[in-house]
């Protein structure tokens, strides 16, 4: 009994991201991005995109979510966030992108990566292209694209498959 007990919490507490690229748009329904009105609300879907902006308890401000499908799954993820103002805000942005990440499904070596490139944009106003997923033929190719634009004061942060 204890050990069925031991693999329902294991079964619950691994559970895979809600909205990895290459799924279905249906499971970004339990995304943690979009939970409540705590970070986003749905404005609508235009074309192959759904967009997701701050809400009125947003916890960054006035962030935009992307989410590119063809064929109704997802294929490319993008968050847009405003430049940090002060310590508190950057924490704020530095979690968001965290869980951004973390729902795209990317390994954890990518992750850090695309995370690297993120917190470089924000610090020096850098921006990077890389394609991810090395020369391993059995591994997915992404690639993130981190883009710092000081002048309006944002900084998109988006991952896609490598078509």
């Amino acid at each position: 009994m204890r050990l069925l007990l031991i693999l329902v919490l294991w079964a619950a507490l691994a559970a895979p991201a809600a909205a990895k690229l290459d799924d279905t748009v249906l499971t970004f329904k339990q995304s943690a991005l979009i939970k409540g009105d705590t970070l986003f609300k749905y404005d609508g879907r235009v074309g192959a995109r759904y967009r997701f902006s701050g809400a009125t308890r947003c916890m960054f401000g006035n962030g935009l979510l992307y989410l590119d499908t063809q064929d109704g799954t997802i294929v490319q993820e993008t968050v847009i966030l405003p430049l940090p103002n002060h310590p508190r805000e950057r924490a704020r942005l530095e979690k968001v992108v965290q869980m951004f990440l973390k729902e795209t499904g990317l390994e954890k070596e990518d992750a850090d990566q695309v995370y690297a490139a993120f917190e470089d944009g924000i610090q020096a106003g850098k921006s990077s292209k890389k394609d991810l997923g090395g020369f391993n033929p059995l591994k997915r190719k992404y690639e993130y694209n981190v883009y710092c634009n000081p002048a309006l004061r944002s900084v998109l942060v988006q991952v896609a498959l490598k078509q």
